[in-house]
């Protein structure tokens, strides 16, 4: 079997620049990755927010959950480590790489208190069948329920159960080998420190 090693600039190319900023985007779309790795949240108004963390302290000037406000109150917040820059929207995002052969390799993230936003599968299938861009777009969880519920509004160029330690330790490789085929998950993202031989 041959495999082939795919490098995905994770958040935007974190370690180098600003994550999930306007100038780690524009700067991975002129590398010579296969993927650009980011997250989303959706917004009080219908928006999906480009952010890692649930709530804004630690790579912006705002405060509290990223889901507790609107894309334009979002947009006012300065992210940390940039001049001045502001939160994208998902659809932006989408700009910036459509030109470049770099595909989109999306999270979806679950609120503050680690709970599935119920209405970020639609909203995601939604806005990538709108831009154009499902063809070329992994969506990630690690919340299986999530990329089931995404896969009943749309197909994506794949998806991927993204699996926690914890999971890994409570139902073992075979357990989410098994729950991922039943939900036509094809793919598994296992944590370096958990690829034991047998995994």
């Amino acid at each position: 079997m041959s495999v082939k090693t795919e490098i995905a600039s994770h958040r935007g190319g974190a370690l180098v620049w600003p994550e999930n900023s306007p100038t780690a985007f524009r700067n991975t779309a002129a590398l010579p990755v296969e993927q650009v790795e980011f997250d989303v949240h959706p917004t009080t108004d219908g928006r999906l927010a480009v952010f890692h963390d649930p709530t804004l302290e630690r790579t912006s000037d705002g405060t509290g959950p990223v889901g507790g406000y609107s894309l334009a109150e979002l947009q006012r917040f300065t992210l940390k480590g940039t001049d001045g820059e502001h939160m994208l929207a998902l659809e932006d995002v989408v700009a910036i790489f459509r030109p470049t052969a770099v595909r989109l390799r999306l999270e979806i993230k679950p609120d503050h208190e680690r709970r599935p936003y119920p209405q970020s599968p639609a909203m995601v299938a939604a806005v990538l069948t709108a831009e154009g861009a499902l063809g070329s777009t992994t969506v990630t969880s690690f919340q299986v329920e999530t990329l089931v519920a995404l896969l009943r509004h749309a197909r994506p160029l794949g998806t991927i159960w993204i699996l926690s330690n914890y999971v890994m330790t409570d139902v073992g490789i075979a357990g989410a080998i098994q729950t991922a085929r039943l939900h036509g998950i094809p793919a598994l993202s296992v944590h370096r420190t958990m690829l034991t031989a047998d995994v």
